[in-house]
């Protein structure tokens, strides 16, 4: 883009002479001299010639100091503060040694007396002015250059904000005066634009910033590009035909070079100087520095960011632990809890059932009895969800269809989520079958629309949707927490307050709520019921503008099997004499076994421990024919105790019970054995059936 500027040989000479004569002087003098090229502007007023310094460009000025709008030394001042850089020389009759040392003092290149001047004395005059004035120009350039350069450096080295680097950088080189405008054009890894920064442009801004928007770089960004070096341009008239300054910045060239350290390119430098300078080699070394030193600025910033990604990553995953080893604390607990509450809820709910059936149904006390057990449901409704919270309950997985399980408890809605809340559903067409545990499925929707109608104290909508959902490269990144596979979404949507911001980083915490009555156990319980099916949950949110649930699931295309189920009546239960070795640690849940099996035909033996169980077997081993027992006993293991006792008797029956279902139940190990399982809490018709089935 390096380009000669067509008028380079001719002098440029403004003269601002109200005497008729002595612009006639001037004139012949000019074209007395051979080989000297020449163009010469001439106006009577001092106005009018300022005015003619927005026109054109000149190269050296003859000034008269008297003139109609403007006398003496003033004058001299007043071009200077208009056209710092261009030299002047001084005509006047008035050979006054005092005004002609004021005068150079001023800034004046010469004084030349009228009627003491020829042609000769008068070029050599203008040509000595230009050269010293360009002289003095150049290091007073080069001296600002300089020092924006240090203001920059000092701004690399405190400065740790991109942006503001950027913005701050290009100030200071155009409020140095070191360059009239500079921009700087960052962009991306790949060369992709990103922004640009600029100082001076003023409104012709707006226009350079459409370029990037139709996929374009400016024709010098792409040329510093390609060549990888240094573009010097010397006019931008001539030679940027595509730039929006164009006709808006005469008498200045352009340099453009790459923000590059090592192989990272940041961007694009481009600044606009006087042409005087932009071919000075000085010039171009000290332009490639800054511009390398930007560089390194922004690669240390983006290196710093990258570290505070690290420790923000770092931070992150400690947290991560230290959540983990909380949720596992509290998960033991709970589970701890759950265990003993489950021994101690499977009598009083046996028991309650037990009198329930004996007392008349006339009686006002039956009532009573029924809040009981119904206290009793709801208490063991809790322990569940502390085991589901707890990843303490086992999985009952099977193939169930998404969408049946939504229409099966359609009909329950009504009656809770009110009236004033308009429910509809958006079910997706055909089969939307995944492999899960219904109950837990069902507690999922159910805990969501309660917390969807808690939401919407004054009525709105509730809307529940299936989706098939495929997910591939592309969507796993947009998609949170999510994997490639096919996946039926469901998405429980409501109109109501919406959730906070600090409020939406502790909704899956356990026991944090924000209700008066809550547990704080729900969204915990959903998270983990869907972590255990391989599934994942994201939540979109705003105040104000309502809240959705969005559950994967993951899609299964197995055949759903489908099973012969019987009424069995209490009748059909009872046993036969068999003999049936209960051991429970739990005094108050034994004794309940022991009665309900007595009076259904069973003969009982009672252990509270393992040791007293081997007693028994030791004298009746032969006649016991169930061994039924509680997994976690205070001096060993319910599964061990049966293995040994199988191992000597062949056909004896094992049924094991556990209100702790972790791996302390050993369910893997029950399975294996294909021993009979019965979780705690269970009532009477669930353990006479199931005594029932070991036998038959």
């Amino acid at each position: 883009m390096r380009r000669q500027h067509l008028d380079k040989q001719i002098c440029r000479i403004l003269l601002i002479e109200d005497n008729p004569g002595d612009v006639r002087f001037i004139q012949v003098s000019l074209s007395e001299v051979n080989n000297f090229r020449f163009s010469l502007d001439h106006v009577s007023e001092l106005k009018k010639g300022l005015e003619l310094f927005d026109e054109k460009d000149f190269d050296v000025v003859l000034l008269d100091l008297a003139l109609p709008d403007s006398m003496g030394l003033k004058t001299l001042a007043k071009v200077q503060d208009k056209v710092p850089n261009i030299p002047i020389i001084i005509l006047t009759g008035n050979d006054d040694e005092e005004v002609i040392l004021r005068a150079a003092q001023s800034g004046a290149q010469d004084y030349l007396t009228k009627g003491k001047t020829n042609s000769r004395l008068l070029i050599r005059s203008m040509q000595y002015a230009i050269q010293r004035k360009k002289a003095e120009n150049k290091i007073q350039h080069l001296n600002t250059v300089l020092q924006a350069l240090r203001n920059v450096n000092q701004l690399i080295t405190f400065e740790k904000d991109r942006d503001r680097l950027l913005h701050k950088a290009c100030n200071e080189l155009v409020r140095t005066r070191g360059y009239h405008i500079a921009r700087i054009i960052l962009t991306d890894e790949t060369g992709g634009f990103l922004k640009f920064i600029e100082t001076g442009f003023g409104e012709s801004f707006m226009e350079l910033k459409k370029i990037p928007k139709k996929g374009e770089l400016p024709e010098c960004a792409r040329e510093a590009l390609k060549t990888g070096d240094l573009v010097v341009i010397e006019d931008v008239e001539s030679e940027c035909k595509n730039c929006p300054f164009r006709g808006k910045i005469p008498g200045k060239g352009g340099m453009a070079t790459l923000l590059k350290h090592k192989e990272r390119i940041y961007g694009f430098l481009v600044v606009y100087v006087p042409k005087s300078f932009i071919n000075d080699i000085e010039e171009h070394r000290l332009f490639q520095e800054l511009a390398g030193d930007i560089a390194i600025g922004l690669h240390s910033i983006e290196l710093e960011k990258k570290q505070e990604e690290i420790e923000e990553d770092k931070k992150k995953i400690q947290a991560q632990l230290l959540q983990s080893q909380k949720m596992e604390a509290v998960g033991r607990l709970a589970g701890g809890i759950a265990h003993d509450f489950n021994n101690l809820l499977t009598a009083i709910i046996g028991y309650g059932y037990l009198l329930y059936d004996e007392m008349p149904k006339e009686d006002p006390k039956s009532k009573m009895l029924e809040e009981i057990l119904n206290a009793a449901k709801r208490a063991a409704g809790l322990t569940s969800q502390l085991l589901a919270f707890s990843r303490k309950t086992p999985i009952k997985l099977e193939i169930l269809d998404l969408n049946s399980i939504i229409t099966g408890i359609e009909g329950m809605l009504d009656r809770l989520i009110g009236e004033d809340i308009v429910f509809s559903s958006n079910l997706e067409e055909g089969q939307t079958n995944i492999k899960g545990d219904a109950t837990q499925i069902e507690q999922i929707i159910l805990n969501l629309i309660v917390n969807a109608r808690d939401a919407m104290l004054g009525g709105g909508k509730l809307t529940v949707k299936t989706k098939k959902v495929s997910i591939n490269d592309k969507n796993v990144k947009k998609i949170p927490y999510s994997r490639k596979g096919n996946f039926i979404r469901l998405s429980v949507t409501d109109t109501g307050s919406g959730i906070d911001e600090k409020t939406f980083s502790k909704i899956f915490d356990p026991f944090y709520t924000t209700k008066k009555t809550g547990t704080g156990l729900g969204l915990s319980v959903v998270n983990e019921i869907i972590k255990k099916q391989e599934g994942w949950i994201n939540v979109e949110s705003e105040p104000g503008k309502g809240t959705t649930f969005k559950i994967y699931l993951p899609a299964c295309y197995e055949k759903k099997k489908t099973k012969d189920i019987g009424i069995v009546a209490l009748s059909d239960l009872q046993g036969k004499g068999e003999t049936i070795l209960v051991i429970e640690d739990e005094r108050i849940t034994r004794r309940f076994i022991d009665k309900v099996l007595k009076e259904n035909g069973y003969i009982v033996l009672q252990a509270a421990s393992i040791e007293e169980a081997s007693h028994h077997m030791k004298e009746k081993g032969e006649k016991i024919q169930m061994l039924f027992s509680d997994v976690v006993l205070s001096d060993g293991n319910g599964l061990q105790f049966a293995e040994e006792s199988i191992n000597k008797n062949k056909n004896l029956k094992v049924i094991l019970s556990s209100g702790y279902t972790d791996e302390k139940a050993e369910l893997s190990g029950i399975a294996k054995k294909k021993f009979k399982f019965l979780e705690k809490p269970y009532e009477v018709q669930d353990l006479l059936k199931k005594v029932k089935e070991a036998f038959s």
